[in-house]
């Protein structure tokens, strides 16, 4: 009978084999870290770009409604403006009140 040889046993053609097999799942395995980690970073770019443009709006809206409360201050106070010139006229003597003395 012939002696049978141990399975255990690679030729170089087979070792050549596996170990461009690691090599392959190394680089698919890099490949796809590499793209989750794209990912990852265009989602957070994503997340700042929001919370840039949320800031913009809630600033715009503060600017827009301080605007509207400078307009009615400035309306509020001709009013008051008018209201005074009108009780001064209607309070300050005639010309001629030195004329009564």
């Amino acid at each position: 009978m012939g002696r049978m040889v141990s399975s255990t046993t690679c030729t170089t053609f087979e070792l050549v084999i596996a170990f461009a097999n690691c090599i392959v799942w190394l680089v698919a395995a890099y490949a796809l870290y590499a793209r989750w980690q794209e990912k990852q970073y265009l989602a957070e770019v994503d997340a700042a770009q929001a919370r840039w443009a949320a800031a913009i709006e809630r600033r715009n809206l503060l600017m827009a409604a301080r605007t509207r409360q400078q307009a009615l201050e400035e309306q509020e106070y001709e009013k008051d403006e008018e209201l005074r010139k009108m009780l001064w006229e209607r309070e300050r003597l005639p010309d001629d009140a030195d004329d009564l003395w």
